[in-house]
């Protein structure tokens, strides 16, 4: 691809997505809108029902099926430990990327649970979505991949995903 033909392709995708949203008025996507607004209070972490807080949280299909049961377990057993998790996880001044690795690598630490803890890059794309969807949105893999090969660019290694991801989409606008 030339720079040219890459915009070219990007136009097009614009103008067909433009074409999607008149027919559909986006329903099929209103509900992430009002599980954002509904699920805003969780970057309150200095609430003393944290436990309770996120046990109120609502992932939808944002997650994986299996990742706010484990995250309520999580609460449930090391809520301290959790919060530091969140509060780390929140901190813009630390990299996305960091970010996100110690998200995944905490809750796996903590989890005393036999299964997989489900806590990846997806689940804590959405806690930042949730927490600020003007500086974060919702990740799927597969999205990302996609999106990559559509606009001929290579993906970046696993773990820097999500901060490639946020990259393209801020350039896209």
């Amino acid at each position: 691809y030339t720079t040219k033909q890459k915009g070219s392709s990007i136009n097009k995708m614009i103008d067909s997505y433009k074409e999607i949203i008149k027919e559909s008025k986006l329903q099929d996507e209103i509900y992430k809108w009002n599980l954002i607004k509904e699920n805003n209070r969780a970057s309150n972490l200095a609430t003393e029902n944290f436990v309770e807080e996120i046990n109120n949280l609502k992932f939808g299909n944002l997650a994986y099926q299996m990742a706010l049961p484990v995250l309520k377990v999580i609460s449930e057993d090391s809520p301290e430990k959790l919060k530091e998790i969140f509060i780390y996880l929140f901190d813009e001044s630390i990299d996305i990327d960091t970010r996100v690795e110690h998200y995944i690598k905490s809750c796996k630490k903590i989890y005393k649970g036999k299964n997989q803890t489900h806590q990846d890059t997806r689940t804590a794309a959405t806690l930042l979505t949730f927490l600020n969807p003007n500086n974060y949105t919702f990740y799927k893999s597969t999205t990302y991949e996609k999106y990559c090969k559509l606009i001929n660019v290579k993906k970046e290694k696993h773990d820097k995903r999500y901060s490639h991801y946020l990259t393209l989409l801020k350039d896209l606008s």
